[in-house]
């Protein structure tokens, strides 16, 4: 059906303004971007914002960064939690590190997915998780020193006003659900995994994830139970103890939780602190740790006072565990 031109009545035309829709001739139309537009539609056409596909490559590159270190942290806490004893830790998070790293990795994965797909939501809480790992900085923690120098350049690209216009409705009706089409066709394309499948994966391991956060937030279990004392490298009874012995101690304790936290012990004997230091238990919920001091029996009443606590807590004397044995020595018979 041929049509006659808006402007010029005498002239027929097939074509139509791509914004409009009104006729124009080979005189009216002006071509852009493989369209035809009347004169005063390519004026507001004009004035639209244009794409920054530079700019859209650079922040979907930092989303995609964002998700690696995501993964990364996400990994390290559940070897964490799984009983890995990485070989530098810092102690400000203690038995917790696990459950810390293993959040920020969820977390930071889904931001960083936000931000590939150019979301506000991803936008923001990867520039929030940034300024969280900038501010880790202070611990010292090898994995948290090198995220900083890559997080610094997120906040840099992200946080920059040019990168708020792509976030703004204008800039996002140029992307049309044409293209979105074909990028989320082409993902499914590339990856080969039907979406039901790849969606029902990403839930079973995120419920795995939650269930290992789940049982690692049980509290904190620790107590000495017994002291025992060793006479020439054999275990004895207090009661048989004589004046004069040269003696050393060992105090068994339980754990559970702590793993690969360290414990801080103080060992008293009569009210003298004669050891302290720190210690790192075993897998095993019960074990025994050897006191490095030896002490010479002198006849008379003695108390033996054992205290546990957690390295971060050794100011609250409510977190301290304390374990207590009297005995006495009789004098010696010569």
């Amino acid at each position: 059906m041929s049509l006659k031109c808006v402007n010029h009545k005498e002239r027929v035309t097939e074509i139509t303004c791509g914004s409009c829709k009104k006729p124009i001739c080979r005189e009216c139309r002006v071509e852009r971007e493989a369209r035809f537009y009347c004169t005063k539609c390519l004026e507001e056409v004009l004035k639209r914002p244009q794409r920054d596909t530079l700019l859209e490559g650079k922040v979907r590159f930092v989303g995609a960064f964002h998700m690696i270190w995501g993964a990364i942290f996400l990994v390290w806490g559940i070897f964490v939690l799984s009983g890995w004893n990485p070989p530098l830790k810092y102690q400000w998070l203690g038995a917790y590190e696990g459950v810390v790293f293993t959040l920020f990795g969820v977390f930071a994965f889904l931001a960083g997915m936000g931000t590939y797909s150019l979301t506000s939501w991803g936008r923001w809480g990867e520039i929030l998780l940034s300024l969280l790992v900038l501010g880790g900085v202070f611990l010292l923690h090898p994995l948290i020193l090198v995220a900083a120098l890559f997080h610094l350049y997120f906040l840099v690209v992200l946080g920059a006003p040019k990168t708020g216009e792509i976030y703004k409705k204008e800039y996002q009706a140029l992307i049309s659900e044409e293209e979105l089409k074909r990028e989320i066709q082409g993902l499914w394309h590339a990856v080969k995994v039907p979406a039901f499948i790849l969606f029902g994966l990403t839930g079973c391991f995120l419920a795995l994830v939650a269930f290992v956060i789940v049982l690692a937030l049980e509290p904190v279990y620790f107590a000495p139970v017994e002291v025992r004392v060793y006479h020439k490298e054999k275990a004895i009874s207090f009661d048989k103890i004589q004046a004069g012995q040269e003696l050393h101690f060992s105090f068994l304790y339980e754990h559970k939780g702590v793993h690969p936290g360290e414990l801080r012990y103080q060992f008293f004997i009569d009210q003298y602190l004669w050891s302290e230091g720190k210690f790192l238990p075993p897998p095993e919920e019960k074990a025994e740790f050897f006191v490095p001091i030896r002490w010479r029996a002198s006849p008379g009443n003695h108390t033996i006072k054992v205290f546990l606590s957690l390295p971060f807590q050794e100011e609250q004397q409510s977190q301290v565990v304390q374990y207590e044995v009297s005995f006495s020595v009789p004098k010696s018979s010569r």
